[in-house]
């Protein structure tokens, strides 16, 4: 496969409201693409449905191997635990069994100064935050590197 994902006709449905449908495209590998659209225009719905996490019908194929970094807009997380950005990175390492190359690796694609990854989660500014979720989402690298949009603040 040629593209690094495929969409089919893909529709997403809350009850008889249809949010989105029929929607089909490809994303070549390597390359970009950028999904902009007004508060409630479906966005995250596009997005939930690629992951797999939202029911959806037509047909989402990722090409073999294709590792996919998802930051939801809200997280559960307590911003009071004694935990830092390098905590968070720690543990997703080693769930991924990655090294430290891939967390330093992270901190830069998403502009996270690692003296800011050293700061408990809770002491972070909402945009710092954000950046380190990012960071977590991007580490070890994923098949495609997230957008400048992802940067902290």
């Amino acid at each position: 496969m040629g593209n690094a994902l495929e969409v089919e006709n893909l529709s997403v449905a809350f009850g008889a409201t249809k949010v989105i449908r029929d929607l089909s495209f490809a994303v070549p590998r390597g390359s970009a693409l950028a999904v902009i659209g007004p508060n409630g225009a479906g966005k995250t719905v596009l997005f939930r449905a690629l992951i797999g996490s939202s029911p959806h019908t037509g047909l989402v194929r990722w090409a073999p191997a294709t590792r996919i970094g998802y930051v939801p807009q809200k997280l559960d997380i307590e911003r009071d635990l004694p935990v830092t950005g390098h905590d968070l990175l720690a543990a997703k390492a080693a769930v991924v069994r990655a090294d430290a190359r891939d967390n330093a690796r992270a901190l830069e694609l998403v502009r996270l100064a690692p003296e800011q990854a050293g700061r408990r989660i809770g002491t972070l500014s909402g945009g710092r935050f954000a950046g380190t979720a990012d960071c977590a989402s991007a580490a070890p690298t994923p098949s495609s590197a997230p957008s400048a949009a992802c940067s902290a603040s």
